[in-house]
Protein backbone atom coordinates (compact mmCIF):
# COMPACT_ATOMS: atom_id res chain seq x y z
CA UNK A 1 0.00 0.00 0.00
CA UNK A 2 3.13 2.24 0.99
CA UNK A 3 4.49 1.69 -2.52
CA UNK A 4 1.59 2.18 -4.72
CA UNK A 5 1.27 5.87 -2.81
CA UNK A 6 4.90 6.35 -3.25
CA UNK A 7 4.67 5.57 -7.33
CA UNK A 8 0.78 8.03 -7.28
CA UNK A 9 2.96 10.88 -5.76
CA UNK A 10 5.76 9.99 -8.17
CA UNK A 11 3.78 10.72 -11.21
CA UNK A 12 1.41 13.85 -9.77
CA UNK A 13 4.98 15.61 -9.00
CA UNK A 14 5.93 14.89 -12.81
CA UNK A 15 2.84 16.02 -14.17
CA UNK A 16 3.30 19.03 -11.99
CA UNK A 17 6.96 19.46 -13.08
CA UNK A 18 5.70 19.17 -16.88
CA UNK A 19 2.85 21.92 -16.53
CA UNK A 20 5.67 24.12 -14.66
CA UNK A 21 8.06 23.63 -17.45
CA UNK A 22 5.84 23.48 -20.66
CA UNK A 23 7.41 26.07 -22.88
CA UNK A 24 11.16 24.42 -21.76
CA UNK A 25 9.60 21.13 -22.61
CA UNK A 26 8.02 21.84 -26.03
CA UNK A 27 11.35 23.84 -27.16
CA UNK A 28 13.16 20.78 -26.32
CA UNK A 29 11.37 18.44 -28.04
CA UNK A 30 11.30 20.81 -30.97
CA UNK A 31 14.74 21.19 -31.07
CA UNK A 32 15.24 17.28 -31.42
CA UNK A 33 12.66 17.13 -33.81
CA UNK A 34 14.66 19.82 -35.92
CA UNK A 35 17.65 18.07 -35.72
CA UNK A 36 16.35 14.99 -37.20
CA UNK A 37 14.56 16.79 -39.60
CA UNK A 38 17.62 18.73 -40.53
CA UNK A 39 19.90 15.21 -40.05
CA UNK A 40 17.37 13.87 -42.90
CA UNK A 41 17.69 16.48 -45.24
CA UNK A 42 21.45 16.39 -45.17
CA UNK A 43 21.76 12.92 -45.81
CA UNK A 44 19.11 13.35 -48.90
CA UNK A 45 20.83 16.45 -50.12
CA UNK A 46 24.19 14.35 -50.09
CA UNK A 47 22.82 11.23 -51.63
CA UNK A 48 20.79 13.62 -54.18
CA UNK A 49 24.59 15.45 -55.19
CA UNK A 50 26.43 11.89 -55.33
CA UNK A 51 23.59 10.79 -57.87
CA UNK A 52 24.37 14.21 -59.88
CA UNK A 53 27.88 13.77 -59.57
CA UNK A 54 27.69 9.96 -61.01
CA UNK A 55 25.69 10.86 -63.93
CA UNK A 56 27.72 13.86 -64.88
CA UNK A 57 30.75 11.23 -65.08
CA UNK A 58 28.90 8.59 -66.41
CA UNK A 59 27.50 11.18 -69.44
CA UNK A 60 31.67 11.89 -70.19
CA UNK A 61 32.24 8.11 -69.85
CA UNK A 62 29.91 7.68 -72.61
CA UNK A 63 31.41 8.92 -75.99
CA UNK A 64 28.96 10.06 -78.65
CA UNK A 65 28.53 7.73 -81.89
CA UNK A 66 30.86 7.86 -84.25
CA UNK A 67 33.74 9.90 -82.14
CA UNK A 68 36.76 7.80 -82.10
CA UNK A 69 36.84 5.44 -78.56
CA UNK A 70 40.02 5.73 -78.02
CA UNK A 71 40.12 9.84 -77.49
CA UNK A 72 37.60 9.72 -74.86
CA UNK A 73 36.22 12.94 -72.82
CA UNK A 74 39.27 15.92 -72.48
CA UNK A 75 40.98 16.48 -69.32
CA UNK A 76 38.63 19.98 -68.73
CA UNK A 77 35.61 18.41 -69.39
CA UNK A 78 36.19 15.74 -66.56
CA UNK A 79 37.72 18.91 -64.65
CA UNK A 80 34.41 20.36 -64.50
CA UNK A 81 32.82 17.65 -62.79
CA UNK A 82 35.55 17.22 -60.18
CA UNK A 83 35.26 21.04 -59.52
CA UNK A 84 30.85 21.17 -59.65
CA UNK A 85 31.15 18.50 -57.11
CA UNK A 86 34.33 18.41 -54.61
CA UNK A 87 32.85 16.31 -52.20
CA UNK A 88 31.94 13.28 -54.13
CA UNK A 89 33.37 9.97 -54.71
CA UNK A 90 32.39 10.89 -57.98
CA UNK A 91 34.01 13.96 -57.84
CA UNK A 92 37.04 12.09 -56.34
CA UNK A 93 37.05 9.77 -59.49
CA UNK A 94 36.67 12.67 -61.85
CA UNK A 95 39.78 14.91 -60.70
CA UNK A 96 42.24 11.54 -61.29
CA UNK A 97 40.22 10.94 -64.24
CA UNK A 98 41.14 14.76 -65.32
CA UNK A 99 44.68 14.49 -64.28
CA UNK A 100 44.90 11.37 -66.57
CA UNK A 101 43.39 12.71 -69.72
CA UNK A 102 45.63 15.92 -69.61
CA UNK A 103 48.63 13.13 -69.34
CA UNK A 104 47.27 11.30 -72.11
CA UNK A 105 46.80 14.47 -73.77
CA UNK A 106 50.29 15.44 -73.74
CA UNK A 107 49.45 18.48 -71.32
CA UNK A 108 52.19 17.50 -68.92
CA UNK A 109 52.28 20.23 -66.70
CA UNK A 110 48.11 20.32 -66.25
CA UNK A 111 48.63 16.46 -65.80
CA UNK A 112 51.23 17.01 -63.04
CA UNK A 113 48.90 20.09 -60.83
CA UNK A 114 45.77 17.54 -61.07
CA UNK A 115 47.62 14.66 -59.95
CA UNK A 116 48.98 16.86 -56.96
CA UNK A 117 45.87 18.38 -56.07
CA UNK A 118 44.33 14.74 -55.58
CA UNK A 119 47.30 13.70 -53.27
CA UNK A 120 46.17 16.90 -51.58
CA UNK A 121 42.41 16.48 -51.19
CA UNK A 122 42.01 12.56 -51.18
CA UNK A 123 45.46 11.73 -49.70
CA UNK A 124 43.37 8.66 -47.79
CA UNK A 125 41.68 7.42 -50.63
CA UNK A 126 42.61 3.80 -52.35
CA UNK A 127 43.69 6.21 -55.26
CA UNK A 128 46.62 7.70 -53.70
CA UNK A 129 49.33 5.25 -54.96
CA UNK A 130 48.17 5.66 -58.68
CA UNK A 131 48.03 9.52 -58.20
CA UNK A 132 51.59 9.75 -56.27
CA UNK A 133 53.05 7.70 -59.51
CA UNK A 134 51.18 10.42 -61.93
CA UNK A 135 52.80 12.74 -60.68
CA UNK A 136 56.11 11.34 -61.23
CA UNK A 137 55.39 10.03 -64.34
CA UNK A 138 54.14 14.14 -65.26
CA UNK A 139 57.43 15.36 -63.77
CA UNK A 140 59.62 12.60 -65.85
CA UNK A 141 57.48 13.13 -69.25
CA UNK A 142 58.79 17.37 -68.33
CA UNK A 143 62.12 16.28 -68.50
CA UNK A 144 62.61 16.79 -64.68
CA UNK A 145 65.14 13.97 -63.75
CA UNK A 146 66.05 15.04 -60.20
CA UNK A 147 62.11 15.56 -59.18
CA UNK A 148 60.90 12.99 -60.96
CA UNK A 149 63.43 10.54 -59.38
CA UNK A 150 62.19 11.77 -56.01
CA UNK A 151 58.92 11.57 -56.86
CA UNK A 152 58.80 7.77 -58.16
CA UNK A 153 60.75 7.31 -54.92
CA UNK A 154 58.25 8.25 -52.91
CA UNK A 155 55.96 5.93 -54.64
CA UNK A 156 58.16 3.43 -53.67
CA UNK A 157 58.64 4.89 -49.89
CA UNK A 158 54.73 5.05 -48.86
CA UNK A 159 53.30 2.55 -50.86
CA UNK A 160 55.37 -0.49 -51.07
CA UNK A 161 52.65 -3.44 -51.27
CA UNK A 162 50.71 -1.73 -54.02
CA UNK A 163 51.41 -2.42 -57.52
CA UNK A 164 52.19 1.49 -59.00
CA UNK A 165 55.30 0.16 -56.78
CA UNK A 166 56.29 -1.85 -59.11
CA UNK A 167 56.19 0.44 -61.89
CA UNK A 168 57.57 2.97 -60.20
CA UNK A 169 60.82 0.94 -59.86
CA UNK A 170 60.81 0.50 -63.55
CA UNK A 171 60.68 3.61 -64.43
CA UNK A 172 63.32 4.81 -61.02
CA UNK A 173 65.90 2.15 -62.66
CA UNK A 174 65.37 3.64 -66.57
CA UNK A 175 66.66 7.01 -64.95
CA UNK A 176 69.01 5.36 -62.91
CA UNK A 177 70.18 3.89 -66.50
CA UNK A 178 69.94 7.34 -68.28
CA UNK A 179 72.31 8.59 -65.54
CA UNK A 180 74.88 6.47 -66.10
CA UNK A 181 74.44 4.60 -62.64
CA UNK A 182 73.70 0.78 -63.76
CA UNK A 183 74.91 -0.27 -60.48
CA UNK A 184 71.39 1.35 -58.74
CA UNK A 185 69.38 0.29 -61.87
CA UNK A 186 70.81 -3.37 -61.02
CA UNK A 187 69.61 -3.05 -57.09
CA UNK A 188 66.21 -1.82 -58.35
CA UNK A 189 65.82 -4.76 -61.34
CA UNK A 190 66.92 -7.38 -58.21
CA UNK A 191 64.17 -6.18 -56.04
CA UNK A 192 61.66 -6.31 -58.67
CA UNK A 193 63.19 -10.20 -60.02
CA UNK A 194 61.84 -11.95 -57.00
CA UNK A 195 58.81 -14.91 -56.37
CA UNK A 196 57.46 -12.40 -54.18
CA UNK A 197 56.84 -9.77 -56.44
CA UNK A 198 54.50 -8.91 -58.63
CA UNK A 199 54.96 -11.23 -61.62
CA UNK A 200 54.64 -8.35 -64.56
CA UNK A 201 57.34 -6.17 -63.50
CA UNK A 202 59.20 -9.47 -62.72
CA UNK A 203 59.21 -10.26 -66.36
CA UNK A 204 59.84 -7.58 -67.33
CA UNK A 205 62.94 -6.66 -64.51
CA UNK A 206 64.32 -10.44 -65.82
CA UNK A 207 64.45 -8.69 -69.05
CA UNK A 208 66.09 -5.62 -68.20
CA UNK A 209 68.17 -6.65 -65.91
CA UNK A 210 69.56 -9.11 -68.66
CA UNK A 211 69.89 -6.13 -70.91
CA UNK A 212 71.75 -4.63 -68.61
CA UNK A 213 74.56 -6.75 -67.67
CA UNK A 214 74.99 -7.24 -71.06
CA UNK A 215 76.00 -3.98 -71.61
CA UNK A 216 77.91 -4.05 -68.59
CA UNK A 217 79.48 -7.29 -67.99
CA UNK A 218 81.60 -5.99 -64.35
CA UNK A 219 78.11 -6.28 -63.15
CA UNK A 220 77.65 -10.44 -64.22
CA UNK A 221 77.72 -12.32 -60.58
CA UNK A 222 80.90 -14.17 -60.04
CA UNK A 223 80.74 -17.88 -59.02
CA UNK A 224 84.32 -18.64 -59.09
CA UNK A 225 85.29 -20.97 -55.80
CA UNK A 226 87.53 -19.98 -53.23
CA UNK A 227 91.19 -19.79 -53.79
CA UNK A 228 93.43 -21.06 -51.01
CA UNK A 229 95.84 -19.36 -49.49
CA UNK A 230 98.59 -22.49 -49.11
CA UNK A 231 98.93 -25.36 -51.29
CA UNK A 232 97.81 -28.20 -49.34
CA UNK A 233 100.11 -30.99 -48.53
CA UNK A 234 100.06 -34.78 -48.10
CA UNK A 235 102.06 -37.01 -45.52
CA UNK A 236 105.02 -38.39 -47.84
CA UNK A 237 104.48 -35.95 -51.19
CA UNK A 238 105.38 -32.46 -51.70
CA UNK A 239 103.99 -30.56 -54.67
CA UNK A 240 105.74 -28.10 -57.06
CA UNK A 241 103.37 -25.52 -58.48
CA UNK A 242 102.96 -26.52 -61.77
CA UNK A 243 104.81 -29.76 -61.51
CA UNK A 244 104.14 -33.82 -60.86
CA UNK A 245 104.48 -34.36 -57.15
CA UNK A 246 107.94 -34.81 -55.63
CA UNK A 247 108.49 -38.32 -53.23
CA UNK A 248 109.87 -36.91 -50.47
CA UNK A 249 113.19 -38.64 -48.46
CA UNK A 250 112.19 -41.03 -46.27
CA UNK A 251 114.17 -40.64 -42.87
CA UNK A 252 117.52 -42.56 -41.98
CA UNK A 253 116.98 -45.89 -40.27
CA UNK A 254 118.39 -45.61 -36.64
CA UNK A 255 121.74 -48.17 -35.93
Amino acid sequence: MHSETSDSAWFYEALAWLELNRKQVLIGIGVVLLLIAGGYVYSWKRDQTEFEASRALLALKALPSGQDAQAGAPGSEFLKVAQQYPSTSAGERALLLAAGSFFAEGKYQEAQAQFEKFSSDFGSSSFAPIAALGKAASLDALDKTDAAMAAYQNVVSRFPTDPATGRAKLALASLYEAKHQPEEALRLYNDLDKPTAFSGFAREAKVRKQQLIEQNPKLAPTNAPPRLSAPLSLPGVSGKPGGAPTPVPAAPAKQ
